[in-house]
This record gives structure tokens, C-alpha cells and sequence, in this order.
């Protein structure tokens, strides 16, 4: 368990030095989630923590999920089978698809500004 707290944090460094990015581009396609935690080449950025509502705000909308968008929720991978708005993954298995844990490492595209820096490792 403590083996994938860290690689989240990891993973939210990443998408944090990559935040500054208004679309999917040259940052994002050099991080991946290899195996079990999405398509080869899915951008790192893709995967957030699951929530209700975007603050706790009241009166705040809430938070609606794309089919496809990847999400952490309890320490479980999910994916979207289709939209959905306030329906916790375990209680909604016809729109959350349950997927194995992400790999414990990062493995950067050769010739990405990542895998330059030395972030991760090399596939």
C-alpha cells in the first residue's frame, strides 16, 4: 500500500509540473500508465482521485465523469463506461469498470522531455 501512495504522489507531481499545459500536448504524451492502468499511452493527467463535488463549497455543481475518464477511489482503479455524476464507483458497476492496480513505476516515452530529465523509468 505504501509502494502505491507513493507512486500517486509521483503521479501528482507529474500532473502538477504539467498543469500550466491548457490541452493535452508534447508534456502529456511523454508519461503513460503501462499494464493494468489504462492503454499504453494513456497521459498520466487522465487519472484523478474520484470526488462528488469539485470543493465543499455549498452550492457547488457537481463533478461529471466522461465515459473513459480514469479515476482512484478508495485506493481502487476505475474507468467510465459512460457519464456520470455523483455515482460512487463500487455502488455503480455498470458505469465504473473496476481495473487492476497501475504498475508501481513510471515509465516515460525514450526522447520525451521526461525520460530526458531522468523522470521514471525507461520501458
Amino acid at each position: 500500500m505504501h509502494r502505491r501512495v507513493v507512486v500517486l504522489a509521483f503521479l501528482a507531481l507529474v500532473a502538477t509540473a504539467c498543469s500550466d499545459a491548457s490541452e493535452a500536448g508534447p508534456a502529456d504524451s511523454g508519461t503513460v500508465l503501462p499494464d493494468g492502468g489504462g492503454d499504453a499511452g494513456t497521459p498520466t493527467r487522465a487519472l484523478e482521485l474520484w470526488t462528488a463535488r469539485a470543493t465543499l463549497a455549498p452550492g457547488m455543481p457537481p463533478v461529471t465523469y466522461a465515459a473513459g475518464r480514469l479515476v482512484m477511489y478508495d485506493g481502487q482503479l476505475y474507468r467510465a463506461r459512460s457519464a456520470s455524476t455523483e455515482q460512487v464507483p463500487p455502488e455503480h458497476p455498470a458505469v465504473w469498470e473496476r481495473l487492476p492496480p497501475p504498475v508501481d513505476d513510471l515509465r516515460t516515452a525514450p526522447g520525451s522531455e521526461w525520460a530526458e530529465r531522468g523522470v521514471g523509468l525507461l520501458p
